[in-house]
């Protein structure tokens, strides 16, 4: 069956941090060792991993994480520095060209309400993507076979005919029991890779020009750097 929907995964995939949590913090929050930093990433990390199929409880774990460390007045920081996000824009070329051509895409992707609104709204993913796929929304996380199962049935597509892509294998393995088509992708390896991906299931992509290629440049002058 062809592919007719492809779920794609949102950090590490479409897009990154350009910094580490773990690096804003000690720079800016005046800890007294690089160990007080580890201890307090891993307490800020574990409150929003128990968030990501929750509605609107992340806010209230952050609040307890940062009065257990006396750094409640460092809130606005925190909140600031998680959805520090880039995009990969030459991967989001890809979706663009995949829709042109006539296949749904959707990101689907782990995230508390407070960054997935971010990613929808800031960063525009609302327009980018056919739909948006959060865990928080789903009430599931990724690699359980339910998230999948409550993707498949927001979409209204049968698994048969779905493509995933994710940078972490135990998400391409659970995406694989439940029976999609799916493959490890890390969006710093490049839109070709991603294409040639792609091709092996079938999928070709529309050619379209590329924002650089789209600038009206005056014949004889060159474009861009010199």
């Amino acid at each position: 069956m062809p592919i007719e929907v492809i779920l794609i995964d949102a950090d590490g995939v479409v897009q990154y941090a350009p910094e580490d949590w773990s690096d804003a913090f000690a720079r800016s929050m005046a800890f007294q060792s690089p160990d007080q930093v580890r201890k307090f990433t891993a307490d800020v990390f574990a409150a929003e991993t128990a968030c990501l199929s929750r509605i609107d409880r992340f806010d209230d774990a952050l609040h307890d994480v940062l009065k257990s460390w006396g750094r409640l007045e460092q809130k606005s920081f925190v909140m600031e520095t998680m959805p520090s996000i880039r995009p990969y824009n030459d991967v989001l070329e890809v979706v663009q060209s995949l829709r042109a051509g006539g296949t749904r895409c959707y990101v689907a992707s782990n995230q508390q309400t407070q960054r997935a609104m971010f990613m929808s709204t800031k960063l525009g993913y609302s327009a980018t993507f056919d739909g948006e796929l959060y865990s928080c929304k789903l009430g599931a996380a990724k690699p359980s076979e339910l998230y999948f199962e409550l993707a498949l049935e927001a979409v209204g597509v049968e698994a048969s005919s779905t493509l995933f892509i994710d940078d972490r294998p135990e998400n391409v393995a659970g995406a694989q029991r439940v029976g999609l088509h799916s493959f490890v992708f890390d969006g710093r390896s490049g839109a070709s890779v991603l294409e040639s991906h792609l091709r092996g299931f079938g999928i070709k992509l529309p050619r379209m020009l590329s924002s650089f290629e789209k600038l009206e440049v005056p014949s004889g002058k060159p474009v861009g750097p010199t």
